[in-house]
């Protein structure tokens, strides 16, 4: 089977897409500092939406907060796409949501292992993180003009290829022990088609069916949790997620808060 690079260059994996294929434009890197950084650029320059960078491997890939996003070449699957969404920017959180359950639909079709969302943006395999998704959003006026939204998964190897502070919390697609492991390519293919379906619902419907989705797939709902809002931490009961994607906490006396971005850990 010819490798991820090929099957984007000759244009066999957009071809792969069906009708969703005609939304995308799609383009291989061998290497790149960050596929979000290309692909803002590119929207800087006009581009329309549906463009996907994908990159064999980045050298400073980055996830929340600034985070590294730590890959091998080879190994992961890693992409930006540029979105142009009619949404408020308070529900970015939505495109996060839409990017982190197709990645989770896609490693269940393709696959075939369990797949699970966590509260804003991570995909878990086996309670472990397989993937996580990065929004940044470019506004203008009340409108969001612009969304790169980068999605990392990882793919290829096992935890031993990974500095020691990753190896407890994170699982590659290879080490889940799928019965088969499907290429990067199909992967990718999956993932794009799973996209276009939920982007197109949520512009639509303003969200509905991606909530209901995410609360069915979603770890924390439910659970205790801790949350680390900068220098304060916060143990609640996780009850809800709002129209806009944002985390609902209850405390133990009863009391409601709402919070749009944090680190949240199951107590």
């Amino acid at each position: 089977m010819p490798d991820l690079a090929e099957q984007i260059r000759t244009g066999r994996l957009i071809d792969s897409l069906g009708s969703a294929g005609a939304f995308y434009d799609l383009h291989y890197v061998e290497t790149t500092s960050s596929t979000n950084d290309d692909v803002r650029a590119a929207a800087l320059r006009g581009a329309s939406e549906g463009l996907v960078i994908v990159a064999g491997y980045q050298s400073a890939g980055r996830g929340r907060r600034g985070r590294r996003w730590w890959s091998k070449r080879g190994q992961g699957l890693t992409c930006s796409v540029l979105l142009r969404p009619s949404l408020a920017p308070a529900a970015s959180h939505l495109l996060a949501f839409a990017a982190a359950l197709s990645a989770a639909a896609a490693i269940e079709s393709c696959a075939h292992v369990s797949a699970r969302t966590k509260w804003p943006n991570d995909i878990l395999v086996k309670g472990k993180k397989i993937g996580g998704v990065l929004v940044e959003s470019r506004v203008a006026g009340s409108q969001i003009e612009a969304a790169i939204v980068g999605i990392g998964l990882n793919h290829y190897g096992r935890s031993g290829d990974w500095p020691q502070e990753v190896q407890e919390r994170a699982i590659t697609l290879e080490a889940a022990g799928p019965a088969r492991l499907p290429s990067r390519g199909a992967m990718l293919a999956t993932l794009l088609v799973e996209l276009h379906a939920r982007y197109l619902g949520l512009q639509s419907d303003g969200g509905d069916d991606l909530l209901a989705e995410w609360r069915q797939r979603d770890i924390v709902l439910g659970k205790q949790v801790t949350v680390t809002l900068g220098s304060e931490t916060v143990e609640a009961l996780a009850v809800e997620v709002g129209p806009c994607g944002e985390l609902i906490l209850e405390g133990s006396n009863g009391v409601r808060r709402t919070v749009t971005a944090g680190e949240v850990t199951l107590r």
